[in-house]
């Protein structure tokens, strides 16, 4: 699918501030997580973290919180990919480092880690500042010990198996958008 498919977990509407949603566990079971149950019943092939704090859960905003992924992956079994929506946004740059928002995305549970060309942010500014400060926080922390190898493990072998089921090593361009794809029952 592309990333116009992907809808961030749980939603969110703007890309400058955190919101913030005081939801208790209860409210959004009910309401906010109803969506992603289906996704996830129709073994969705990924869903896009936001960046949304709820106080009442993690001191985190979702998408660098395990405690809000693990919802997903141990609560609901979502065993497909976790893609950050742009770690680059000013919801976490204004309040996190590049280093630490690629650190915490990945400790949570998020699989890809995304950045994006958004408002006055270049795709040079991207590889040229966020990318090198991203891969040595997490180089860091892996020669470390700090984060474990088996765990990073996972991550790549969910990315390939991905690529695999959408024939990504036979043709490598996308074929057109089809929603049968991304919520295929196998």
């Amino acid at each position: 699918g592309n990333q116009r498919d992907l809808h961030p977990f749980p939603k969110r509407r703007s890309s400058d501030l955190i919101p913030i949603a005081y939801h208790n566990l209860e409210r959004l079971e009910r309401i906010e997580f109803y969506p992603y149950d289906i996704l996830i019943n129709k073994n969705a092939k990924a869903i896009m973290t936001a960046h949304v704090l709820f106080p009442k859960l993690s001191d985190f905003p979702a998408t660098l919180s395990h405690e809000i992924l693990d919802i997903l992956t141990i609560q609901k079994g979502f065993k497909n990919l976790l893609i950050t929506d742009a770690l680059n946004m000013k919801a976490l740059t204004k309040y996190y480092e590049a280093g630490e928002i690629a650190l915490l995305s990945h400790m949570a549970g998020n699989d890809i880690l995304l950045y994006g060309a958004i408002g006055k942010t270049s795709v040079d500014e991207i590889i040229l500042d966020f990318f090198p400060k991203a891969f040595m926080a997490l180089k860091q922390a892996y020669l470390e010990k700090t984060l474990d190898e088996e765990k990073l493990n996972e991550h790549v072998l969910k990315i390939l198996k991905a690529k695999e089921d959408l024939n990504l090593f036979e043709n490598r361009y996308a074929s057109p958008y089809d929603p049968d794809i991304i919520l295929s029952p196998k």
